[in-house]
This record gives C-alpha cells, sequence and structure tokens, in this order.
C-alpha cells in the first residue's frame, strides 16, 4: 500500500504504483551486546547467530508491505565456513582503526539472484545476479561499527547489510535503482517492459554458496531462502523463520559464550568487558602501536583518570587510539596495582612527512622484483624450509599463525609484509637443498639471497616510521645473516640496526611481561615473549662479541624467564611441555645461558665493573664463583637436553645416524657455553696477567694463579675437542651469527696463554693444542665450516706469524 494523489490532488491510500525490491542479507545477533560494550573485528562473529535474505525497502514504513520481509531459514556462520573468501579492497581512509580487518578471508562467498515473473504475460527472467563480496563492509564490520558508536544489541536482533549491488548493470540489486528511479524501463528479452512491480508479478530470490548455482556443498548440506512477493499478498501466513532464542542460541560456538557471559553479570563492566576481550595489539594494518613510557609527553598516570570509554575511544581528527591493558590484578583502570599500561595506536597517516622515505614507487618495483625472483610455489616452499631448519632454534615468528593451515599459506604470503617475506626467503635459502623440488628446478639458478636481504633493509628503512613487530622480525633476520666477507667480521652497520632492533622492541612494550595482560590472544603473548627474549639475546651476545656494550639493563625489563607453553600450541603433549622433549628447547638453553653471560658481563666488563676487578684477583675470583656454578647447573641441564634428544633419534652418534637424523643446530649453542667460560676465563686473566701490584698489596698465589690458567687451558681444549667432534649435518644446519666471532674468540684464548707462559712444558702443550685447533679449523665441515672458521683461522694464523712462531706444513 502506498499514499497516492488523485486529480482533484486529495491523498488516498491505495496500492503502491512503485514498490521498489532490493537484495539485501542480514544477519541474527545470538550473544546480545550492551551499550558501550566495545567488540573487535575479531571477536565479531562470535556474536553473529546466522544469516538470511531481508527485503524492507524503506525500512521504518514499508517493512510491513509483504507477508515477510525475510527468507524462511537462518544459515549459521558455522554452515558457511567453508565459503570464506576474501573481501573487495577497501580505500584505507574509510579504515578507522576499529574497522581494519587483517583476516585474509572475511567475507563469504555467497551469490544471489533476483528473477522475476511477469503477470500477465507469464515471461521469467533475470534481473541480477551479485553476491556478497560486493558489500563494501563485512558483517564483521558492520557489528563492530555499532558496537564502537554505543549501540546496544540484543539477542534476536537482526542487522541488515544494505543493498548488495555489484559494478555492472546486472549486478544492480535494487528496482529503484536499476530503472534510474523510474525513468529508464527495464526490457525483456520478450520486450515486455516494467519499471516497477506490478500486481500479479512475483519476484524471486535465490542463493547459493560457492562458485555454481545448484552445486552441492563440499561439506555441509544446506539451502539457502527461496523468498516470493507478491504485492497482493498481504496475509499473516508469512513465511516462518526461526529466531536465534528458538533455535537454542545458535551454534555450539555462540552457545559457549552465552554461557560463559551469563556467569560473569555480577561482575563490574569494566571488568567484564577486559575479560571477554581478545584483541591483538598488532592486527591493525594501517595503524601502529606503541607503549606510553612514564616520562614521556603522553602521561600514562594522567590518561588512567580519564573513563574507560574515552580511553578506547578513537580521536577522529589525530586518529589515534589510547588502548588501556589491565592486568590479571587490576579491578579496573583506576585501580591498578602497578604503572598504567597504556598503548597509543596511531594511524599511519600521521607520519606520512616522517623522513628519510622511499617513494611508493620504489617499494612496489622492489615488491615485483620479489615477486619475479621468487614464485609463489617456491616462496611456499622456502617458508616450510624456514620452519623447519631455522624456527627450531630461532622461534621469532608464530607457527600457526603463518603456517597453518597450508592451504592459507600462499594467501598469508601475498599479505606479508616485503621486508619480512624477503628476509625469510633470503634465509631459507640456504636450505633449498633440502627440498627435492627446488633442488631440482632452482639449484642451478636460484635467487639472489644477498639481493633479498637488500630488499628487505629497504623496506625495513621506510617501515620504520610506523613499524610493526613484522619489521622488529625483519631485523632480527637481517642480524641473524651472516658476511659474505669470511674474513672480516661486521661492520659499524651491524651495531646500528642492533640498536634500531633493541629501541623497536621497547617501543612495542616488549620489555614488560604480558603474561598477566589481559585483552590480548595467547597467541600473541607467546609470541611477544619470544620475540623480547630473541631481541635480549641478539643483544647480548653480537655486541659481547664486537666488545660493545649491551643496550638492555636489568632495570629496565621484567619479563620471566621462558618456559615451555611459551612454545605450546595445540600439539603440544604432556611430555613436550619438558624441554627436553620439546622441539624450541635449543632457544629455551639458549636464553638461560645469555641470562648468565649479561651477568658476567655486568659484574666484569661494564667501564665501572673494569676499573674494579682489573687489577683485583680476589673480588674477581669471589664473583667468578657463582657464575661457574650457574654455567656448571646450565651444562647438566643441556647435556641432558642433547641425551634426550640423541635418544629420540635412536641414540647413535655415528656419522651415518646423524646424516640420517636431519640437521642438527644444537652445536652453536655448545659453542656458545664454551665462549660464555673464555669470557669469564678472560676476566679473571687480567688481574693474573696484570704487571701492576693488586690494590690491596697482597702478592697474588702462585696457587691461585695456576689454577686460573688451568682454567683457561681446559676451556680451550673442550673446544679442540668439540670441533674435532663435529659432524657435516653439523655444519650445514642453522648456526647463530655470532659463532664465527666465538671460533675467534678460542683462538685469541690459546694466544693468549701461548705467549704468557712462562714454562716450557707449558709451551709444548699449547704448542701442540693450537696445531690440533688449527688442523680442525682447517679441515672441519667443508666449505660451509670454512664460512664459519675463516676469521679464527685468519686470527690465530696472523697471531702466529706477528709473533715469529709460526710453523709451516712440512713443520707438522
Amino acid at each position: 500500500m502506498g499514499h497516492l494523489v488523485d486529480s482533484d490532488g486529495k491523498a488516498y491510500i491505495g496500492p503502491s504504483q512503485q514498490l521498489d525490491v532490493e537484495m539485501e542479507f542480514a544477519f541474527f545477533l545470538g550473544k546480545g551486546i550492551e551499550r558501550y560494550q566495545r567488540v573487535s573485528i575479531a571477536e565479531a562473529e562470535d556474536h553473529i547467530f546466522g544469516v538470511a535474505f531481508e527485503d524492507h525497502p524503506f525500512a521504518a514504513f514499508n517493512a510491513k508491505s509483504f507477508a515477510s520481509t525475510i527468507s524462511p531459514w537462518v544459515v549459521s556462520l558455522d554452515a558457511l565456513e567453508t565459503y570464506r573468501t576474501k573481501a573487495a579492497p577497501q580505500d584505507p581512509s574509510d579504515l578507522l582503526p576499529y574497522l581494519t580487518d587483517s583476516r585474509a578471508l572475511s567475507t563469504f562467498d555467497i551469490s544471489i539472484n533476483m528473477s522475476w515473473r511477469l503477470s500477465p504475460e507469464g515471461e521469467i527472467f533475470d534481473v541480477s545476479t551479485s553476491n556478497l563480496t560486493n558489500a563494501y563492509w563485512s558483517f564483521a564490520q558492520m557489528l563492530t561499527h555499532h558496537a564502537f558508536g554505543g549501540c546496544e544489541m540484543r539477542t534476536g536482533d537482526l542487522i541488515g547489510t544494505g543493498t548488495i549491488t555489484g559494478e555492472d548493470n546486472d549486478s544492480i540489486c535494487s528496482l529503484v535503482e536499476r530503472t534510474r528511479n523510474g525513468t529508464q524501463q527495464i526490457q525483456t528479452l520478450a520486450g515486455n517492459r516494467r519499471y516497477y512491480v506490478q500486481d500479479e508479478d512475483e519476484v524471486v530470490f535465490t542463493g547459493w554458496a560457492g562458485t555454481t548455482q545448484g552445486a552441492p556443498p563440499p561439506v555441509n548440506d544446506f539451502d539457502l531462502a527461496l523468498l516470493n512477493f507478491s504485492p497482493q499478498s498481504n496475509n499473516n501466513d508469512g513465511s516462518p523463520h526461526r529466531s536465534p532464542a528458538e533455535a537454542g542460541g545458535g551454534s555450539v560456538a555462540s552457545q559457549a559464550s552465552l554461557e560463559s557471559n551469563d556467569n560473569q553479570t555480577d561482575l563490574p563492566h569494566v571488568f567484564r568487558d577486559r575479560r571477554n576481550t581478545s584483541e591483538t595489539l598488532d592486527g591493525w594494518p594501517a595503524t601502529t602501536t606503541f607503549l606510553l613510557g612514564d616520562t614521556g609527553e603522553s602521561d600514562p598516570y594522567l590518561l588512567r583518570h580519564f573513563s574507560s570509554d574515552c580511553l578506547d575511544a578513537s580521536d577522529d581528527i589525530a586518529k589515534v587510539t589510547s588502548r588501556h591493558i589491565l592486568r590479571t590484578s587490576d579491578p579496573d583502570v583506576m585501580h591498578s596495582m602497578e604503572r598504567p599500561l597504556i598503548m597509543s595506536m596511531a594511524d599511519h597517516s600521521l607520519y606520512d612527512r616522517g623522513e628519510p622515505r622511499l617513494d611508493q614507487r620504489t617499494l612496489d618495483e622492489a615488491a615485483d622484483e620479489v615477486s619475479r625472483m621468487v614464485s609463489e610455489e617456491t616462496g611456499v616452499r622456502l617458508v616450510k624450509l624456514f620452519f623447519r631448519y631455522i624456527y627450531p632454534y630461532f622461534p621469532i615468528l608464530s607457527r600457526t599463525r603463518l603456517l597453518y593451515p597450508l592451504a592459507e599459506l600462499p594467501g598469508r604470503l601475498r599479505a606479508l609484509p616485503l621486508s619480512l617475506k624477503s628476509a625469510i626467503y633470503a634465509s631459507a635459502l640456504a636450505f633449498i637443498t633440502y627440498d627435492d623440488v627446488l633442488a631440482t628446478t632452482i639449484v642451478h639458478s636460484p635467487p639472489s639471497s644477498q639481493r633479498l636481504y637488500r630488499i628487505a633493509w629497504l623496506a625495513v628503512t621506510h617501515e620504520v616510521h610506523t613499524p610493526h613487530l613484522s619489521t622488529l622480525q625483519s631485523c632480527l633476520l637481517l642480524l641473524q645473516r651472516v658476511n659474505d666477507d669470511r674474513y672480516v667480521m661486521d661492520t659499524v652497520f651491524r651495531w646500528s640496526l642492533l640498536g634500531w632492533t633493541v629501541a623497536l622492541a621497547q617501543s612495542f612494550g616488549l620489555s614488560n611481561d604480558c603474561l598477566d595482560w589481559n585483552g590480548i590472544p595467547d597467541w600473541e603473548k607467546r609470541l611477544r615473549r619470544r620475540l623480547w627474549w630473541a631481541v635480549f639475546v641478539m643483544d647480548k651476545w653480537a655486541f659481547m662479541s664486537a666488545g660493545l656494550t649491551s643496550h638492555i639493563h636489568k632495570d629496565n625489563y621484567d619479563v620471566l624467564p621462558l618456559t615451555a607453553a611459551d612454545f605450546g600450541s595445540a600439539e603440544m603433549t604432556s611430555e613436550s611441555t619438558s624441554f627436553e622433549h620439546n622441539t624450541s628447547a635449543h632457544f629455551y638453553h639458549l636464553s638461560r645461558l645469555t641470562a648468565i653471560i649479561s651477568d658476567i658481563q655486568s659484574a666484569f666488563f661494564t667501564v665501572a665493573a673494569s676499573k674494579r676487578t682489573q687489577r683485583d684477583f680476589a673480588l674477581s675470583i669471589d664473583l667468578a664463583k657463582p657464575f661457574r656454578q650457574d654455567l656448571k647447573e646450565w651444562k647438566t641441564s643441556y647435556d641432558s637436553f642433547i641425551a634426550t634428544q640423541a635418544a629420540l633419534r635412536g641414540g647413535d652418534h655415528s656419522q651415518s645416524r646423524s646424516l640420517r637424523s636431519g640437521l642438527d643446530g644444537n652445536a652453536s649453542l655448545g659453542l656458545s657455553y664454551l665462549v660464555a667460560n673464555i669470557i669469564l676465563f678472560r676476566a679473571l686473566l687480567r688481574p693474573v696477567e696484570s704487571n701492576l701490584p693488586e690494590p690491596t698489596n697482597q702478592q697474588l698465589p702462585q696457587a691461585g694463579r695456576d689454577a686460573v690458567r688451568a682454567g683457561a687451558k681446559t676451556c680451550c681444549v673442550e673446544a679442540v675437542v668439540f670441533v674435532e667432534s663435529l659432524q657435516r649435518n653439523v655444519w650445514d644446519a642453522f648456526w647463530h651469527s655470532w659463532s664465527r666471532a666465538g671460533f675467534a674468540m678460542v683462538s685469541s684464548l690459546m694466544i693468549r696463554l701461548l705467549i704468557t707462559s712462562d714454562k716450557a712444558a707449558e709451551v709444548d702443550e699449547f704448542n701442540a693444542l693450537i696445531r690440533r685447533w688449527r688442523w680442525a679449523l682447517r679441515t672441519g665441515g667443508g666449505s660451509a665450516g670454512n664460512v664459519l672458521m675463516s676469521l679464527a683461522l685468519l686470527r690465530l694464523d696472523r697471531s702466529l706469524v706477528t709473533r715469529g712462531i709460526h710453523e709451516s706444513d712440512e713443520d707438522e
């Protein structure tokens, strides 16, 4: 019915002369949303019961014009899961941070068709066909936007998508739009014409999921609704539909969410919202997130005095969102037991003028170059190689977020930032011979790892203005790269890059332990903790091997030691919770050893510590005792881990067994243990070798001097035996980048002990040991070993030649 005007200009009510029909989707809410309750994109679909067709062209006035304005069936999101697909591109300027959806598959492949049976002509023709992917906003974005604006939504509420119109004329899903508001007729194949629906006309909506109409779905057997419209059918027996309440609250997931919410109705509003929300800090592609420090221009102690709504609200002018992180012990924002944790989430556009900056054209050309060098199939295989041969020793990525499910890996690689993608590819190229396909297809002309590393660095320099965790991950992989010049340690650039990396970690708030943080997913907590310890490890070993001061002080972080849970995933078993059985135990032991080496550096090698200990033998011994005990306990735990790994491989240490068992990257950890001991004995040798009297004016006991030198010699012997016992599968495995310096440190200690020997017998012993060491360096590991040990051999030979005590091969 409609309001009409007769020939006399009087209004009356009669059959509508301009009846419009529109094709729209709609979804029912299962789990309600309270007023001002925030719902993230990641959580939104948990509140959706199911999907239906709906049609109410002028919603408030014309919704009751038909017997039913929605389809007779409601289809759950679980049934549609098989048909997830990629959404159409959106204008970045439209996407406020809370609307950014980082998921690769954020909508559904559901087609909808409008056909028209004309009366009295009887002709049936298709008016239009469209797809849900033509909707500019996804279901999750619509719901999140309503919640962000403070809208209360209850179980059973219906939210419509708006008309699903595509780009071409045949996908216009509204008659008023198709006829240009009644100014252009629709002409059928038989020559019939229409502006609007007429009496006795019938409009049919048909929907199907997937690419083919009528094709049975591969997993879930369901049928979308058939919706018939007739302008004169105005009865009250409309097509029945199932409401969320009648259906029992939706899918299993929805029911679980509802039950969880019911159990928490007595909690304070803010308290309940925070514990029900799980939203990644780094999931907004166009937003960079950093922790507000106590001394910055934004005072977190001031910000906590604002309401939680203001803290989480977006500043439309400044494009900044402040997110308050509550700890488990915090009842609310104002009663935090510790300092406020406030994350500033800023839109990338705020930093468009930051310099230095690359032109977008340069980045696009670099991305195209990577695509030409590494095909999609090759990229997938390189990522698999990375997770097989690098990740167990340096787990800085999220296996569950990138690698699995494998069917989605190509799509994830396409969305991966250029810096991280290039760094992963470059790192994995060293292992292409262990992939049967790559070993036969690209082995003769592989992509240039040098070029990929350069592109990674190029992209990093652009990203640092608006960094993400991927930027930090790229920096860590760049720092793990071994210098191509085997006879030069590194340039100063490396230490500058390391300083950048530490600063990035601190700006992300990684130096604050997130174990008790509410509101972020568990996988991100695990990743953040591993990333912090990766930065800590790189900082301590790389700066130490360069003779420089660490950038991380123990007073400036509170991240607890790693546990097996930090490497956990769905496949963890009760045995894998023990690090002897966990494949990531290498990194756990490395982080523990690094904590010991950090304490040694603080006790002996800061500027102030060096002044205190370099001539004080008694003080040095006292300081060293607990470190010696720590290293002994660490070695016991490490030996147990290695023994367990050997038993799992069959318990045979022979070369053939090792080769059949695959590459073993644990040797770099064994070398790091030797280096830790060498550094400690370097500190103890300083007062022993000092020509100046001790500050206490006490004569250094000969027994103490001999004991220190004997301990240092034992370290050298262990190093020689260690290298002599290494098999080929060890040399070809992953080695941490500071390992080259570690081998060189062994050479330096041997020469130092040799030239300070004052006994002929001791000189002969060290000469014999050095000959063994030099032979091990020259022959061990083939080309792979040469890359690692060339610097150590150079240091050794140069020192011997300089001292005039070198020997030729013939003399040996």
